[in-house]
């Protein structure tokens, strides 16, 4: 307003670090059990490829069942949640979106594959 001082003020932005946000995997022992664990903070442009790898790895090593953390998830791209989604059941319904005019649109898994089929449990 009148009368007042400029200031400038100088922002550095920090450096995004992907790898903070990428899946982490882990197995945890739970009495005689294997049990392997998916931290996804967010749902990124290739989070479906990742996850695959990494359920390679834990059928390596003989987990008998799966977590998968979405507990710190932020968000991000539908496409691959979707996606991600589909890894788990062979084909149907997985989100529906509204527009603003009102209208449903359906985003659905079609492959009919399913890539893990083993006890599954999904903490929100």
């Amino acid at each position: 307003g009148k009368g007042t001082k400029t200031r400038t003020v100088t922002l550095t932005r920090e450096r995004i670090r992907l790898e903070d946000r990428a899946v982490k995997m882990s197995v945890k022992t739970v009495g005689k059990e294997k049990v392997g664990v998916l931290d996804i903070p967010g749902f990124y442009v290739g989070l479906t490829d990742d996850v695959k790898v990494q359920l390679q790895k834990l059928e390596k090593q003989n987990v008998s069942s799966v977590i998968i953390d979405l507990r710190s998830n932020g968000g991000g791209a539908l496409t691959e949640a979707v996606s991600l989604s589909g890894l788990f059941i062979p084909a149907g319904p997985i989100v529906q979106v509204r527009d603003n005019n009102g209208k449903v649109r359906e985003d659905s898994d079609t492959d009919g594959q399913v890539f893990y089929k083993g006890p599954l449990v999904v903490l929100v």
